[in-house]
């Protein structure tokens, strides 16, 4: 099994969203989560949303709104402090719910020769959901950490649930992972 982590979303943004469940729960949990990766030398990968200021990569049925969440230059888009990216880790930018929709996610998974999938991030209901339907649609194994992990619209345990039952993912505890 090489197995990698996804970072997903953890930005201002969505802080700002759910202040509470980042600072309990997100934060300190994938801050550990990181850590050990680094010492046992996991790779890992972060994933964002940032959309341009012009609109060109805009969903279209945005395009006609005058803001979007993580607008490139407006802060929201910036990875929160606590959880950045070392320079030698890599960072997708990603346009949609999925990380695998037009980035070049999918070339770095098959250049690391990659099978295994370990999920972390926000939100366990939109794209890390999502994420993780595109990673199991190739045929990559998926793990989600249920302490890393938190739904944006959903009760998080049932968003849990219906993410394993898709997928097949297993799920652990960062600690039993």
């Amino acid at each position: 099994m090489k197995a990698v982590i996804f970072i997903i979303d953890m930005q201002n943004y969505f802080l700002r969203e759910q202040p509470d469940i980042f600072r309990k729960k997100l934060l300190p949990n994938i801050a550990n989560l990181l850590s050990a990766a680094r010492i046992g030398d996991l790779e890992v990968i972060h994933v964002i949303t940032r959309y341009s200021c012009n609109k060109s990569d805009w969903p279209e049925a945005w395009k006609e709104q005058d803001s979007i969440w993580c607008l490139q230059g407006s802060g929201d888009e910036q990875i929160i402090k606590e959880v950045e990216p070392l320079p030698d880790e890599p960072l997708i930018v990603k346009t949609r719910y999925s990380a695998f929709y037009r980035t070049p996610l999918e070339d770095l998974l098959r250049f690391l020769q990659v099978d295994t999938i370990v999920l972390a991030g926000y939100s366990s209901d939109v794209c890390v959901r999502l994420t993780a339907m595109d990673a199991y649609n190739r045929g990559y194994h998926l793990i989600v950490l249920s302490d890393c992990v938190h739904s944006a619209h959903e009760k998080p345990s049932s968003a849990l649930s219906y993410l394993s039952r898709l997928t097949n993912a297993q799920v652990f505890t960062c600690e039993e992972f």
